[in-house]
């Protein structure tokens, strides 16, 4: 066993080479609750491929954009190395439930993660593939009786086969937030199926499962008390999502009337804690995917940092911050600077840079 200071140093020098989680990460049963104060990696969503996911599968450039090597430039320039890139099943494998379907990858839209995988990688930067799908395809969930669980393993296997070994590659996020779905087994037995088709084509690759009901750090003990991936290279990582506004949904912004219902600068702590103590319980490897506030009160700021505090205490690896990308405009949680102009949460986040 190795210590899990160590551990996590091993973490941030692998980052520099070629995987987002070092290769001594894989080692289970060792838990990060020992290390006070763990390294921890920071890096951002980067949005834009997943943008208007009712026009399917939509144009390039009018209904959705692919994220340009300047704003991985500008990520790098604030020690900020991981990018999380939201992609959707629908646009990558379009004729799934078409009258002559296809399993098919688009070659176009593969083509545009596989460019921002090659830039990434020229910068020494990591990228988790992201499906953020909410738990389906289209309209539809997974085990509704329209897409099974075997379409999306069998996706996943073909998504893989094309990625394996790509410079740049830091992880496959199986599914973004799953949600409403038919019955609470179906998600987890849905990534067993998706873990065990990757691993016929890639035993490398990390894999980010995330849990059920959005995948809310606050709550994840009660949809998510036992799930748990049989994967033969022991390289899962568990993954939750959290914001700091009245009901956890990042969909409200203003400060003072978050306060009235009770939102705290502690309340992003508090509901990582839920998460991080599952983590260090079951002795699992654990990251944040989405963490995000608004940026009309310093008061969120606060929130942020207390936030990114407590999962450092807690042993987490690190978080993707939600979200930068080039069509947000003056989307409060954006990170994407404004006329040379930092956004107002950067600097919270850029205190857990790279060493690089």
């Amino acid at each position: 066993m190795i210590g899990a200071e160590r551990r996590l140093r091993i973490f941030m020098m692998n980052l520099r080479t070629s995987l987002i989680i070092g290769t001594c990460l894989g080692v289970m049963g060792v838990s990060s609750a020992h290390a006070a104060t763990p390294t921890m990696s920071a890096g951002v969503n980067l949005s834009g491929l997943e943008f208007n996911s009712s026009v399917l599968p939509g144009v390039v450039n009018h209904n959705y954009v692919a994220p340009s090597d300047g704003e991985l430039a500008y990520y790098q320039s604030k020690g900020v190395m991981m990018i999380r890139l939201p992609v959707l099943w629908a646009r990558l494998q379009p004729n799934l439930l078409a009258s002559s379907p296809s399993t098919t990858l688009d070659p176009a839209y593969l083509g545009l993660v596989k460019k921002i995988l090659a830039q990434a990688a020229a910068r020494n930067m990591q990228v988790i593939v992201d499906i953020h799908n909410y738990g389906g395809y289209a309209t539809h969930k997974i085990g509704d009786g329209t897409v099974t669980q075997a379409q999306f393993a069998q996706f996943w296997q073909i998504l893989a086969s094309a990625l394996q070994g790509s410079p740049g590659l830091g992880g496959y996020d199986l599914m973004n937030e799953p949600s409403n779905m038919p019955s609470p087994d179906v998600w987890p037995s849905a990534a067993q199926a998706a873990v065990t088709a990757i691993r016929t084509v890639d035993n490398a690759s990390y894999i980010f499962v995330e849990g059920n009901n959005w995948a809310s750090a606050g709550s994840w003990t009660s949809n998510n008390a036992n799930l748990t991936m049989n994967d033969p290279q022991s390289r899962i990582i568990y993954e939750a999502h959290v914001y700091g506004d009245r009901d956890s949904s990042g969909t409200h912004f203003d400060w003072t009337t978050e306060a009235s219902y009770g939102v705290t600068v502690n309340t992003l702590a508090q509901r990582i804690g839920v998460f991080s103590n599952w983590c260090q319980v079951k002795s699992r490897m654990c990251i944040i995917g989405e963490i995000g506030v608004g940026n009309n009160d310093a008061n969120w700021n606060t929130q942020l940092v207390n936030g990114l505090a407590a999962m450092q205490s807690g042993g987490l690896l690190g978080f993707t911050y939600w979200a930068g990308g080039p069509w947000w405009g003056n989307y409060a949680m954006s990170v994407e600077p404004a006329n040379g102009v930092d956004a107002k949460q950067m600097p919270a986040i850029a205190k857990y840079k790279s060493s690089l």
